[in-house]
């Protein structure tokens, strides 16, 4: 939590912008040319911040400078933070935009599911317009500053509006070239000749192999081969190309089922007790273009279960 006492350790947010700007460009006339100020107001604000962390930050070289090694640790926070503040702020003033939507979604749901029939919502809606941001942990989702949220979990989340979409539902999936091409998939021990590919590392999934092998009485089969990814949305690429069997995650492969571009090889399949969700902070979940697009979310990829 920001005190008071914090207020001594932030320099001015014009010293962090100028040196950010000299060292994206190693240069102190090119600096000045991008934030409109003359070289001496640069490396006037240069010299101030030096002064306020007590150490040096460039050495200069010719026409160039070049970062200390302790500007260079200091230079990725600065970049975090500037971009932080820039994001955050652009969020805060697009707010007051009656017309602008901020959806948040999980990068898989948004590539597979939500853009893809994006359309139809702005067929209906044009006046309605839309800026997206990309949940990457679970910090993302308890912000308060997006209208609606596209989430996995249990659906407990207080402070939340919630409705749920669907139950989410796992099985095997591959191309159809890798299916054509064998060995063959008939059963589920055929496994053991393939490669399988694994979400592993996932701040959001685990890998649920072990679960779908065990419903299929294969508990102990071994693969000849494994990939693993930290994110799903490129395991099921890797999939799409070939490169071997995922474990699908309906509704995400809805879309490349019916499309062609994946198969499913066994009947074997499991609905887990998570799902994806629709949520809104309670105080905006009324707002009539979040009543707006939930309703329509509901009615695209909701739930009969």
């Amino acid at each position: 939590m920001y005190s008071a006492s914090m207020r001594s350790y932030l320099p001015t947010m014009t010293s962090l912008r100028v040196f950010e700007a000299a060292a994206r460009h190693s240069s102190f006339t090119a600096a000045a040319r991008e934030l409109n100020l003359t070289q001496t107001a640069v490396s006037h604000q240069i010299r101030k911040l030096e002064e306020f962390l007590g150490t040096r930050l460039f050495v200069r070289e010719h026409n160039t400078v070049r970062l200390t090694d302790a500007a260079r640790d200091y230079l990725d926070a600065v970049r975090n933070g500037i971009t932080a503040i820039s994001e955050a702020t652009g969020r805060t003033m697009d707010r007051r935009r009656d017309n602008l939507l901020y959806v948040e979604s999980l990068p898989g749901f948004a590539a597979k599911c939500l853009l893809p029939h994006l359309h139809e919502f702005r067929r209906l809606h044009p006046d309605i317009m839309f800026r997206f941001g990309t949940a990457v942990s679970s910090e993302t989702f308890m912000r308060k500053d997006y209208d609606v949220s596209i989430r996995w979990g249990n659906g407990d989340w207080p402070g939340f509006s919630v409705d749920r979409l669907r139950h989410e539902e796992i099985f095997p999936v591959c191309s159809p070239a890798l299916l054509a091409a064998g060995p063959p998939l008939r059963r589920p021990r055929d496994l053991a000749a393939h490669t399988v590919i694994r979400t592993a590392f996932s701040y959001f999934l685990r890998d649920d192999w072990p679960l779908w092998l065990e419903a299929a009485g294969m508990r102990d089969l071994e693969f000849a081969g494994e990939i693993a990814y930290d994110l799903f949305l490129p395991c099921v690429e890797a999939a799409i190309q070939g490169l071997g069997v995922v474990m699908g995650r309906a509704p995400v492969i809805d879309q490349d089922l019916e499309a062609g571009r994946l198969v499913a090889p066994f009947e074997t399949r499991i609905v887990l007790n998570t799902a994806y969700y629709v949520a809104s902070p309670a105080e905006r979940a009324q707002l009539p273009k979040v009543r707006l697009f939930k309703e329509w979310l509901l009615g695209r990829f909701g739930s009969h279960a």
